[in-house]
């Protein structure tokens, strides 16, 4: 039987069609030439050639996403039932991938990954203080300009209190390339590590926390406990992962905290000298048909328990757990505190600056409904799988690291042996270096060795990236120190001469972010006039403002475009993504 490749090319071609991103543009053979030329010309040949050559280097130059599945969830147009809203983390990750021209940091990929990040020309932020995802969607017939430009719409959960702060810490930590890779050993390390703890006062009420950023370090290395081979505050969650680990904060008229406390009205300034307290909760299953908090342990630094106790749950208790929690119901008989003395206890014991240290401890704070500014959690500052997105047990932790076994008693969980754990984990971290115990890290850091290695008279460093920073109506800002060179604040009077200086400034810089709050629209406190149409009035602007800085950008630039949201009425952000073709 005679085979036919070509017949068995096409198959095999059709069979694959869904893997194909591009369209593939063959080598143009001499019978192909032969053939044409019966229909053409070899001039109009030729010029038909030429064309598909540059349409195919123009498709291999051009920046491109790659979405996952995680991104299919947060889309705008998923069901708001089923949406799964990404963090600012996620955006943060983009933009740093822009601005390094590599995706090596976005190991492995959470939602998104920018292809050909080399080719990317400039990074350009609208943030727009006001608008929210439902705004968005309640209004998308209005943006008519905004839909023909952005494929690519999330919903978002961020704070929008520290959104510029953190929008502006890429260009820092890029133009600090070398400094931050000696400090923190990798970029990412940095990304993780520095944290700007004055972004936790947005929060909570803290004591003096605009500190210098020089003075701050040189209290670092003074204060520093003499076992810590780096500050303590370095391993504390940043307002941003704290969200993004369900940790509960203070946001303003949230529903879903309106029965929290705060563990302090006001709070020390957290320091490398800050005891740390380690914390583990048991829980039962109650007739609501979830877990309440069951018992209570808290250990000092010194590893002595310094509060112990069983919390009686409101509701019956129809399963006690015990082979997780270590609770039986002969335990339960004689337990008589309540959850609210329960946190009148923990609040009248820890300090103003203590650091709870904990595995996931945004549990435990969520079943004693309580909320703290400090923590560490040995469940992020440690990871055995290489994936962010894969915790390692305690159980795992304990074994590898500390050469202990624990939780294997058949009764059950001890919360006590749990906090001690959690402890002497972080207390071992803290005596070698940021990215021991971190297989995300520790491979960043071989791979920076290995280059300072390779090329050893070449800097790790890279050149400054011009950075530019346009506000309406914002006297206050103030981003010079961070930055020091290479970096243009212009604060206009109103959000329409914002957008014009944005335009005229775009194509000088690499980074541009423009920050226009238009609040007050979106709000409907005006009683004069008709919020909606105020509204409307304002959408429509929107949309001219995004058009007007679209058009002015390079090709290849990629443009990210935020709605801020509003913790006060629990409306997520929003974000949108395009690379200018």
């Amino acid at each position: 039987m005679k085979i036919n490749h070509d017949e068995l090319s096409e198959k095999k071609i059709s069979t694959n069609e869904d893997l194909i991103d591009e369209p593939i543009i063959k080598k143009v053979k001499m019978e192909d030439e032969e053939l044409c030329s019966e229909f053409l010309s070899t001039s109009q040949f030729k010029i038909i050639k030429k064309s598909l050559v540059e349409r195919r280097n123009q498709l291999l130059s051009t920046p491109k996403f790659r979405f996952y599945n995680r991104a299919e969830l947060a889309r705008i147009s998923q069901d708001i039932c089923t949406r799964k809203p990404i963090f600012l983390e996620d955006i943060q990750n983009i933009l740093l991938s822009a601005v390094l021209k590599s995706n090596f940091l976005l190991n492995p990929h959470k939602w998104c990954v920018l292809e050909k990040t080399n080719k990317i020309t400039q990074t350009v932020i609208i943030l727009l203080n006001g608008p929210t995802s439902y705004n968005f969607v309640a209004n998308e017939s209005l943006f008519i300009k905004t839909g023909k430009i952005f494929e690519h719409q999330y919903e978002v959960t961020l704070a929008n209190d520290i959104l510029l702060e953190e929008l502006l810490i890429i260009p820092w930590i890029y133009s600090n390339k070398k400094k931050v890779v000696q400090k923190y050993g990798s970029l990412e390390a940095a990304f993780m590590f520095h944290k700007n703890l004055n972004a936790l006062s947005k929060f909570f009420s803290i004591e003096d926390t605009c500190i210098n950023e020089k003075e701050d370090q040189k209290k670092e290395i003074d204060n520093q406990e003499e076992h810590d081979a780096f500050p303590r505050t370095r391993l504390l969650l940043s307002p941003l992962q704290m969200i993004a680990e369900n940790y509960p904060l203070p946001f303003e008229n949230n529903e879903l905290y309106k029965d929290y406390r705060l563990t302090k009205d006001k709070y020390k300034p957290v320091t490398p000298n800050s005891r740390m307290f380690g914390l583990d909760c048991e829980m039962v299953r109650s007739v609501k048909a979830y877990n309440e908090l069951a018992r209570v342990s808290i250990v000092d630094e010194d590893y002595n328990s310094v509060y112990e106790t069983l919390v009686r749950p409101d509701c019956k208790i129809v399963n006690y757990l015990t082979r997780w929690s270590g609770i039986t119901k002969e335990m339960m008989i004689d337990a008589t505190k309540s959850l609210k003395e329960v946190q009148d206890d923990v609040c009248n014991l820890l300090p103003a600056d203590a650091i709870l240290v904990g595995q996931s401890l945004n549990c435990d704070l969520n079943a004693m409904k309580l909320m703290h500014p400090y923590v560490i959690d040995t469940s992020v500052i440690y990871n055995l799988s290489g994936n962010r997105n894969v915790k390692t047990k305690l159980q795992t932790l304990a074994r590898h690291f500390l050469d202990i076994d624990i939780q294997n008693d058949e009764m059950g969980h001890s919360s006590v042996e749990d906090s001690i754990t959690c402890l002497k984990l972080a207390k071992l971290k803290l005596s070698k270096d940021i990215c021991f115990g971190d297989a995300v890290l520790q491979k960043k850091s071989k791979f920076y060795t290995a280059k300072k290695e390779e090329e050893p008279n070449v800097e790790v460093d890279a050149n400054i990236i011009k950075t530019v920073l346009v506000t309406s109506q914002n006297p206050d800002l103030n981003f010079k120190e961070m930055f020091n060179k290479n970096y243009e604040h212009h604060n206009e009077t109103s959000a329409e001469k914002a957008i014009e200086t944005t335009c005229k400034v775009v194509k000088n810089n690499d980074y541009c972010v423009t920050y226009i709050n238009v609040m007050d629209a979106f709000q409907g406190n005006d009683s004069n006039n008709d919020p909606d149409e105020k509204i409307s009035k304002c959408v429509l602007s929107i949309d001219k403002y995004i058009n007007e800085v679209w058009e002015n950008m390079m090709k290849n630039g990629l443009l990210i475009v935020i709605f801020g949201g509003r913790q006060e009425s629990n409306d997520n952000a929003l974000t949108m993504m395009q690379i200018k073709k």
